[in-house]
């Protein structure tokens, strides 16, 4: 889907030399986008790496799995 409003903004942007111009179109533009973020998931993909009251795991933010950190209670 094209938005004619994020066009012009961009072709504002690119037509000038003045970065203060240019700023201000980009700005605009980058804005928009923001604002209408239209996007769809297409997939999901939920992890279970371990689960027993019995073991001691740490799960971490980057997401692989680090077993040989894990020890049993």
């Amino acid at each position: 889907m094209r938005d004619a409003e994020v066009t012009r903004l961009v072709r504002e942007g690119a037509s000038v030399t003045d970065p203060d111009a240019w700023r201000r179109g980009y700005s605009a533009a980058i804005r928009r986008i923001t604002e209408q973020a239209n996007y769809l998931p297409l997939w999901s993909c939920p992890t279970t790496e371990a689960f027993s009251r019995q073991l001691e795991f740490k799960p971490w933010p980057d997401e692989p799995p680090r077993f040989y950190l894990a020890s049993w209670k």
